[in-house]
């Protein structure tokens, strides 16, 4: 059980650092909308979880 829990783990850490590779290129290229897109996808948040600041907060 051991060896399947360290396999998850490190299959875990690949996906996140090919996430954040694709991230610096995009923050490179400025790509904003890949970059947000990216993001989301890390912190496993959806577009329809995002809440924006409330304009009387700015």
């Amino acid at each position: 059980m051991g060896a399947q829990v360290i396999e998850k783990v490190l299959e875990i850490a690949r996906k996140r650092r090919n996430i954040l590779t694709l991230m610096r290129s995009a923050i490179r290229a400025n790509d904003k909308d890949q970059v947000f897109a990216l993001a989301r996808k890390l912190t496993g948040l959806s577009n329809e979880e995002c809440h924006r600041t409330n304009p009387r907060i700015n």
